[in-house]
């Protein structure tokens, strides 16, 4: 997402970190919170078998019959470039993919050689920890819902992160449309998991709009000093 990109672009200003390495520790972060997802997802569909094969139900399957000209022409594509691979290595654009993805793969490398190894598993945890705590204080203190059980929690919470991963800005609609169905296959009906989902959806919006504001600020500032320090530097005179 486009965060992420600014982020790196951030941390280079104020850090002088080179952005493939910074674009390479997003995915390490991102590969963890896949894992993460994974394994909450397990849980949500052990927990709630009869939920999840309602879900599978109620959710459409594309049609897979358009996609067979698309994969002819990727693999038609795909023996062209390895044809002419020789010549195209050579083009500077391709150099530079190359430079950029070698300090991506520096970055994905920075799990394994980084020293504090359990402090960022720890930390990725009490994430998802505190991010499943929001959704359950929103439940717990809304009426129609606040009978949820845990599992169901996590179903609805797993739901709502597969909706978030969709390809849509900050997750309108998909995320809206995730939660409902989750909601939908507990037994609930579809006005009140849109109800939830906006609010869940609406509070960690405003959050990130409030702490993502004071945060641009700060970087504003800290830019400022920096400058300043610079030139006060720069227009010292030597000796």
């Amino acid at each position: 997402r486009s965060g992420e990109l600014a982020r790196c672009a951030a941390l280079n200003q104020t850090d002088d970190i080179p952005v493939d390495q910074l674009f390479g520790t997003v995915i390490s972060e991102r590969v963890i919170d896949l894992i993460f997802l994974i394994l909450l997802t397990g849980i949500a569909v052990i927990g709630n078998l009869d939920a999840f094969a309602g879900l599978l139900e109620s959710a459409e399957m594309p049609a897979l019959s358009g996609a067979w000209p698309l994969g002819i022409a990727a693999v038609v594509a795909v023996g062209v470039l390895y044809k002419w691979r020789e010549v195209i290595e050579k083009w500077s654009l391709i150099q530079k993919a190359k430079l950029f993805f070698k300090g991506v793969a520096e970055g994905l490398m920075s799990i394994k050689n980084m020293q504090r190894k359990g402090a960022f598993l720890a930390h990725s945890f009490f994430i998802w920890f505190m991010y499943f705590g929001m959704a359950w204080v929103i439940f717990k203190s809304i009426d129609a819902v606040a009978e949820i059980t845990v599992l169901q929690a996590i179903f609805i919470m797993v739901a709502g992160g597969f909706g978030m991963i969709m390809p849509a800005p900050g997750g309108i609609g998909a995320y809206h449309g995730a939660v409902m169905l989750g909601f939908v296959a507990l037994g609930y009906n579809e006005e009140l998991g849109l109800a939830v989902a906006n609010v869940i959806w609406l509070t960690q919006t405003l959050m990130i709009v409030f702490t993502g504001g004071v945060a641009y600020l700060a970087l504003m500032w800290y830019r400022i000093k920096k400058d300043r320090l610079t030139d006060s530097i720069t227009k010292t005179p030597t000796s």
